[in-house]
């Protein structure tokens, strides 16, 4: 769980979700959390080996795939190649570069707001298509969220006034 003092966001990580329930079924928790993300966070060495045919269902929209941008001999690296996939092409131009590099001590905080970004892209791209998880105009919170935005960038913090 993220917050700030305008948003709130769960990430779903596969890796610290436990593999088995109560009753005896193997990953249908994961299954059933991740599966259901519009957006999709992974993480590989080698940028190379991951497609976006790996995720299977309706659902991952947007994938953000995170790679070390470095050669072989650089540990740790420094600097990631951050990656936009996308399954509608109507999504990418909405809100990042197709391709990113960004410094390790900037990475969370640019793949948090890319990833928030991406859902509300994909929200509204689903909604345009009626497609599964389009459901932007019941979230009530993501307009006033916006309007919060629009209203800090137009009028400053802390009431110092227009920028």
């Amino acid at each position: 769980l993220w917050r700030d003092g305008f948003t709130q966001v769960l990430f779903h990580v596969a890796t610290l979700m436990p593999n088995q329930t109560a009753d005896g079924t193997e990953g249908q928790n994961k299954k059933r959390h991740i599966g259901n993300d519009l957006v999709t966070i992974v993480y590989c060495d080698d940028p190379l080996s991951f497609h976006l045919s790996s995720l299977s269902g309706e659902f991952h929209k947007v994938v953000i795939v995170i790679s070390p941008a470095h050669s072989p001999t650089t540990r740790p690296p420094t600097h990631f190649r951050v990656h936009l996939e996308c399954r509608n092409s109507s999504i990418r131009p909405c809100f990042a570069p197709p391709v990113s590099f960004v410094h390790y001590l900037h990475l969370p905080t640019v793949v948090r707001e890319m990833a928030i970004a991406a859902d509300l892209a994909a929200r509204a791209a689903c909604q345009t298509m009626g497609a599964p998880g389009g459901s932007l105009q019941a979230d009530n919170w993501v307009n006033r969220l916006m309007n919060i935005r629009q209203t800090i960038q137009r009028h400053g913090n802390g009431g110092e006034g227009t920028r």
